[in-house]
C-alpha cells in the first residue's frame, strides 16, 4: 500500500542471508564507540557506546565503553578542538596506556601544544573501530 510518504521503516531482529549466514559488509567498517565531551564543565554531549567517564587529572579522560570489544586490537583515535571565547588554540591527543590497551574503555591525553601542558579541553573527541565482545 502506497500512503505517500517517501520514507520506509524496516524492522528486524536478525538479517541473514539467503542461505542463513550472516550479512557481510563488504569495505565497510561502523564506529562502535564515539563521544563529544566537554572537559571542562565534565559532560558528555553526546556518544555510542559510552557508559561513563573518568577524570584521571587535567587533560586525561578514561571514557567507559558500554559493550566492551572483543580484545585489545582494535583502533582507538582522537580529536580536538580548544575553544577559548570564540577562538581557537592548538591544542592535540593522544591514546594513553597504548602499552596495556584495554578492552573495557578509552584513555584519552588532551593537551595545550604551545605550552606542552595536560589541557581540559572544551570540546574532546574519542572514538574506536574493531569488533565488540
Amino acid at each position: 500500500r502506497n500512503t505517500g510518504d517517501s520514507m520506509s521503516t524496516l524492522h528486524a531482529n536478525t538479517v541473514e542471508t539467503s542461505s542463513s549466514g550472516p550479512v557481510v559488509l563488504t569495505k565497510q567498517e561502523a564506529l562502535k564507540f564515539w563521544v563529544n565531551y566537554d572537559g571542562p564543565g565534565h559532560a558528555v554531549r553526546d556518544s555510542l557506546n559510552q557508559s561513563s567517564v573518568t577524570d584521571d587529572g587535567t587533560g586525561l579522560f578514561d571514557f567507559v565503553y558500554t559493550t566492551n570489544f572483543a580484545d585489545a586490537n582494535y583502533c582507538r583515535h582522537g580529536m580536538v578542538t580548544q575553544e577559548n571565547g570564540g577562538t581557537s588554540s592548538a591544542a592535540g591527543c593522544a591514546a594513553r596506556k597504548a602499552s596495556t590497551q584495554e578492552t573495557n574503555q578509552s584513555a584519552m591525553t588532551y593537551f595545550e601544544n604551545n605550552a606542552n601542558t595536560f589541557l581540559d579541553v572544551e570540546y574532546a573527541f574519542a572514538a574506536s573501530n574493531g569488533d565488540l565482545a
